[in-house]
């Protein structure tokens, strides 16, 4: 429509990048498969071109994923009961309207962004729980977001308990029943 298609790589790979100092420029290395017009095959062709600027624009795409004790045996066992998903595999989050009892793992951007899928609710008896390390001395929005009304912080979890379809956190409480489980615990950066 744009006629963009003359501005994008396709089959390429960006191998390298590297600033260039004396002369102010970015150096990158690009790989390209390269289709023979007879349909014969295709090679690897390799060349390097220089930028004023690079812009690295692919996210962090690579989920952190806690070790977290028990958890794999509390998913077997409690299959038929809990949703467990990473919020990167969260697509569609219209199913968390239903969640009678969430627990959102991790406190930042993408925990704050799939609770506003599970209001509005009871906030004089609050059902969804969020699972936060000690709260940090910097103030945000996403901070003040994950202490309203109608939401319940815990401290971070001990362990899994599968056979009661329990969670222990490591202040020793510990609560059970949870429908959902939603692990938002950030991402690598990856390039």
């Amino acid at each position: 429509k744009n006629n963009l298609k003359k501005y994008i790589r396709f089959n390429s790979n960006v191998e390298r990048v590297k600033k260039l100092t004396n002369i102010n420029k970015w150096e990158v290395i690009i790989s390209e498969i390269i289709h023979e017009e007879n349909g014969s095959g295709k090679y690897l062709s390799w060349y390097r071109q220089l930028f004023d600027a690079v812009i690295i624009g692919n996210g962090k795409t690579v989920p952190i994923i806690p070790n977290l004790k028990g958890i794999q045996e509390f998913a077997k066992v409690n299959k038929d009961k809990v949703t467990i998903k990473l919020a990167k595999s969260v697509q569609d989050p219209s199913f968390l309207k239903n969640a009678k009892k969430p627990l959102f793992i991790g406190s930042s951007v993408s925990s704050i962004d799939l609770i506003q899928y599970v209001f509005p609710r009871d906030l004089n008896n609050p059902s969804v729980y969020i699972s936060r390390r000690a709260l940090s001395a910097k103030s945000s929005w996403v901070t003040s977001a994950s202490y309203s009304k109608g939401i319940i912080n815990k401290p971070t979890i001990k362990e899994f308990l599968p056979d009661s379809n329990s969670i222990e956190f490591i202040d020793g409480t510990i609560e059970n029943d949870f429908d959902v489980i939603i692990i938002c615990t950030g991402y690598h950066s990856y390039y």
